[in-house]
C-alpha cells in the first residue's frame, strides 16, 4: 500500500476497500506512535478514535459535512486523514497544533480545546444550516467523560426539542477520560454496552444485524427517551461495522447518537494497559533531582494530611495529571473527583469547606468554567480553602486554549483572597500549611515545569510578604516578579553584569505595600515581569495602588500583549510574546539608571 502520508487530498480514502482501510488504519497507528512518543502530545485518546475517524471520512463528505471533536485532542487522524500529516514540529510554532485550527485547514470549522462544548456548537450550525436551507450533515464525535458535562446536557436538551433539525452525534465511550470516567451516567452507558440479553444476542447472532434487537435487551435509554434515534453500541474498532451504522445515520431524517466502543490506546499495548499514563506524552525526561509541580504539590498535601485532621481534595477529572493519583487510591474516603465538571467541583467544595480543610484542584484555564461558583458558593459564602492553580502561566504544546493567563485577573477580583505563586516547593509548603488556618481563600499558582526535588521544612520566620530573590544596596534597576520567571531574570542580569534587585513577589495579592513604599523612596526603575495577560495582572494591580496611594514608581511593564498564542514550545512562546531573554535584556538596557 502506498505511503499515505503522500496523499493530501482526503478523497483519496473513498477509493479503499475495507481491507484497505485496516491496513491504512495500522500504518496511522504505527505513524502516531513513532512522533508522539518522539514530540509529545495525546497519545492514548488518538489511537482509540483511528478507526472512527477513518470511517467518518469514509463515509461523510469531508469538503461539506462539518466535524466536530470534543474534546479537541483527539483529532489527530482527522488531521493526517485532511492533508495534514507532518508530524516533524509537531505542537511547535512551525508545525501543527494538538488541536482544532481553522488557520491549518478550513475543514476545522471550531476551535475545541476544553470539553462539553461541541453540541451546543452543533446546535448553532444546525440551525443556521437550515435558516439558510444549507443540506449538509453535521456530526459531532464527543467522549464519555464529556458528554457528562452541564452544557453538553444543555445542548442535548436543546438538540432533542428542535425536531426540525436533524444532527447526528457520535459517543465515543471508551469509559475514560484523562482518568476513569465517574458518575451515574457511566453506569447508564455501562448498561447500555454490557447486558445480560445483548451480550446473549451478540453471541446468537454476529454481526451488524443484532444491533436490530437491541430494544429487547435496553428497555430504558436516556437517548430514545429524549427522542433521539439511538443506535448501537458498535465496535470502534471494526472498520465494517462503523461505515454501515454511520451510513445508516445518514438515512435517519431526525438526530441520531451512535454509541461507538473505543478502547484508549488501542494498538499500542503500552498506552493501553495504561491510559492515563499515556494521555499526555511529554518530550521533557526528568532526573532524580527534580520533579514536576504538580507531583510536589500533591506531596505537600499528602505530607499535610493526617488521620486527625484529613485534607478533602476535590478534582475535576484531573487526578493523574495533577499528581494525586496516588491521595485517590491512599484517601479514598476524602478524594472526590467529579469529572469534568469544574462548577460543581467548586460548590462542593465549598460544603465540605465548613467540615474540613479541602483543596480545590484545578488547572488555571479550567478554573474559568467555574467562576460563577466560584465567586457565589465559595467566596460569598465565606468559605475558607485552598485552590490550586496547576498550569498557571504560560503552557507549552496546547495553544491559545490551555494558557493560564487570565487567572490573577479573575481571582483579585474576588473577596477575601490570597494570590500566591511560589518559587518552589519549600515556599509552597510553607504558604499551604499557613493557608488552611486562614478565613480566607488562598490561591495556589504553579506552572507546568520542574522544580527541585527537594525535601521541604516549616520556616518559621515566612511571611506573606514579598522577599528579596537577589539583593543590591545600590541597584541600577529593580525587577520584581513571582515563580519560575525568577530564574530567567537573574540569569539574564548575571550573566551581564547588571546592578539589579529582583524581587519576589510570591504573594501576589494582597499587594507588598511596605515595599512598594520603599521602591518609591529609592527612586529606580521598575520592571514589572510576568507572564500574564496585560489587561489585569500584578502591574496593573500595583498601578491601581500607587494612584490610590498617590505614589510613584517608574513602572515597566513586560506581560502578554497577544492571546493568541500558538501552539509552541515554552521558548518559542516567550520569543513570540517578546518575554525572551533577548527581550528583557533590551528592555534592561534601555532603562538603567
Amino acid at each position: 500500500m502506498e505511503d499515505f502520508t503522500k496523499f493530501k487530498d482526503p478523497l483519496f480514502i473513498k477509493t479503499f476497500n475495507v481491507k484497505s482501510l485496516n491496513v491504512l488504519s495500522v500504518q496511522i497507528r504505527d505513524y502516531l506512535v513513532k512522533n508522539i512518543l518522539l514530540y509529545g502530545g495525546h497519545l492514548s485518546s488518538n489511537l482509540g478514535v483511528v478507526d472512527l475517524s477513518i470511517a467518518l471520512y469514509y463515509s461523510f463528505d469531508h469538503s461539506k459535512d462539518i466535524f466536530l471533536f470534543d474534546t479537541g485532542h483527539q483529532c489527530y487522524t482527522s488531521k493526517i486523514l485532511s492533508g495534514r500529516n507532518d508530524f516533524e514540529n509537531f505542537r511547535t510554532i512551525k508545525g501543527l497544533s494538538g488541536f482544532p485550527s481553522p488557520k491549518e485547514d478550513p475543514s476545522d470549522q471550531f476551535i475545541t480545546g476544553h470539553a462539553g462544548s461541541i453540541l451546543a456548537a452543533q446546535n448553532g450550525y444546525l440551525i443556521d444550516d437550515k435558516n439558510n436551507n444549507l443540506k449538509r450533515e453535521v456530526i459531532s464525535v464527543i467522549g464519555d467523560a464529556s458528554i457528562i458535562n452541564g452544557m453538553a446536557f444543555e445542548g442535548l436538551n436543546i438538540l432533542s426539542g428542535r425536531k426540525d433539525l436533524k444532527g447526528i452525534i457520535i459517543l465515543n465511550d471508551n469509559n475514560m477520560g484523562i482518568s476513569k470516567t465517574v458518575s451515574g451516567f457511566s453506569f447508564l452507558l455501562m448498561k447500555l454496552r454490557g447486558s445480560a440479553e445483548y451480550r446473549f444476542i451478540k453471541r446468537l447472532i454476529p454481526g451488524f444485524i443484532r444491533n436490530i434487537f437491541k430494544h429487547l435487551a435496553i428497555k430504558n435509554n436516556l437517548f430514545e427517551d429524549l427522542g433521539f434515534a439511538y443506535i448501537g453500541p458498535f465496535d470502534g474498532h471494526n472498520l465494517k461495522d462503523l461505515i454501515k451504522a454511520f451510513n445508516l445515520a445518514k438515512k435517519y431524517k431526525k438526530s441520531v447518537v451512535i454509541h461507538v466502543l473505543t478502547k484508549k490506546g488501542y494498538g499500542y499495548q503500552n498506552a493501553s494497559t495504561d491510559p492515563e499514563k499515556y494521555h499526555g506524552i511529554s518530550k521533557t525526561t526528568l532526573s532524580k533531582e527534580y520533579i514536576t509541580f504538580s507531583d510536589g504539590i500533591a506531596r505537600i498535601i499528602t505530607m499535610l494530611n493526617t488521620n486527625e485532621n484529613p485534607i478533602y481534595v476535590v478534582s475535576s477529572g484531573m487526578s493523574y495529571s495533577s499528581g494525586f493519583k496516588n491521595y485517590s487510591i491512599n484517601n479514598k474516603n476524602y478524594f472526590i473527583d467529579t469529572g469534568i465538571a469544574e462548577e460543581l467541583s467548586a460548590t462542593l467544595a465549598s460544603v465540605l469547606a465548613t467540615k474540613k480543610r479541602v483543596f480545590l484542584s484545578y488547572y488555571s484555564v479550567f478554573s474559568q468554567r467555574a467562576y460563577d461558583q466560584i465567586l457565589n458558593d465559595i467566596a460569598l459564602n465565606n468559605s475558607h480553602l485552598v485552590i490550586g492553580l496547576d498550569r498557571a502561566g504560560l503552557v507549552p504544546g496546547d495553544g491559545k486554549t490551555h494558557q493560564g493567563i487570565f487567572d490573577i485577573g479573575m481571582f483579585s477580583a474576588l473577596p477575601n483572597v490570597i494570590i500566591t505563586s511560589p518559587y518552589d516547593l519549600n515556599e509552597a509548603y510553607n504558604i499551604i500549611s499557613s493557608a488552611f488556618n486562614f478565613k480566607k481563600i488562598t490561591v495556589v499558582r504553579y506552572p507546568k515545569d520542574v522544580t527541585l526535588n527537594e525535601n521541604v521544612s516549616l520556616d518559621n520566620n515566612f511571611s506573606f510578604n514579598w522577599s528579596i530573590f537577589q539583593d543590591s544596596d545600590n541597584p541600577s534597576i529593580v525587577i520584581i516578579s513571582y515563580g519560575k520567571s525568577l530564574d530567567m531574570i537573574k540569569e539574564v542580569v548575571t550573566s551581564n553584569n547588571i546592578n539589579a534587585l529582583i524581587i519576589n513577589a510570591r504573594i501576589i495579592w494582597p499587594l507588598d505595600k511596605r515595599m512598594l513604599y520603599y521602591l518609591h523612596e529609592i527612586k529606580k526603575k521598575v520592571i514589572v515581569y510576568e507572564e500574564q495577560y496585560c489587561n489585569v495582572n500584578l502591574y496593573t494591580l500595583i498601578c491601581e495602588y500607587l494612584i490610590k496611594e498617590k505614589l510613584y514608581l517608574d513602572l515597566i511593564a513586560l506581560n502578554i500583549k497577544d492571546y493568541d498564542i500558538p501552539s509552541a514550545t515554552k521558548d518559542e512562546m516567550l520569543e513570540y510574546l517578546h518575554l525572551d531573554k533577548k527581550s528583557l535584556l533590551e528592555v534592561i538596557k534601555n532603562n538603567l539608571n
